[in-house]
């Protein structure tokens, strides 16, 4: 919902858990807010011991617009190994305006079924602003990636997507023509 009158709360609750599930819970809710006063949250979460505290921190500097953080950002990659941290790094990279991201990277990962929904929120993320870079992977030869990356468009809220859906909407594959059909209905709603 990313309800910015959540940070507070959430922050408070991240400070007196420090670790565990609800720690978790409340980094994954100011992530998914990303509002600019948590930067400093996100900026001690990247040297967290926990892989997926460290992925929340790249994730909140990304959504929190912080490029000035792009050099810390940048310096995690070169020594991280977690794949999902690796995927928000791309994620950052991205949406930041750094060099490094790729977006393959994070439509291959579609094809991991742990990382699929990270790579999904992120794709929902990208889409309004990179449309025909993600389009382009409606030719990938997975019926799976197709399919999905035809769902994202859908909900990209880009006309300019249009075109290459109504293309995938002839797919070999069921399942991809049907979600490109479904998603050029979604971009026609209001």
């Amino acid at each position: 919902m990313r309800y910015s009158g959540a940070t507070q709360a959430l922050a408070d609750q991240l400070s007196y858990y420090q670790r565990g599930v609800d720690a978790g819970a409340a980094a994954e809710g100011l992530a998914g807010i990303g509002h600019p006063t948590s930067a400093s949250i996100f900026k001690d979460l990247l040297t967290n011991s926990n892989a997926d505290m460290r992925r929340l921190g790249v994730e909140g500097l990304a959504l929190a617009d912080q490029r000035d953080a792009l050099v810390e950002i940048q310096s995690l990659g070169a020594s991280e190994r977690s794949p999902a941290v690796l995927l928000a790094l791309h994620f950052a990279l991205l949406k930041l305006g750094g060099t490094g991201g790729d977006l393959g990277q994070i439509v291959g990962s579609l094809r991991n079924s742990g990382l699929r929904p990270v790579a999904l929120k992120y794709l929902l993320d990208l889409a309004p602003s990179r449309t025909s870079e993600i389009a382009a992977y409606l030719s990938d030869q997975d019926a799976d990636v197709r399919r999905l990356v035809a769902g994202v468009l859908g909900f990209s809220r880009n006309a300019s997507a249009a075109p290459a859906l109504s293309t995938a909407a002839k797919d070999e594959d069921l399942g991809v023509a049907t979600a490109a059909q479904q998603a050029i209905v979604r971009l026609k709603l209001p």
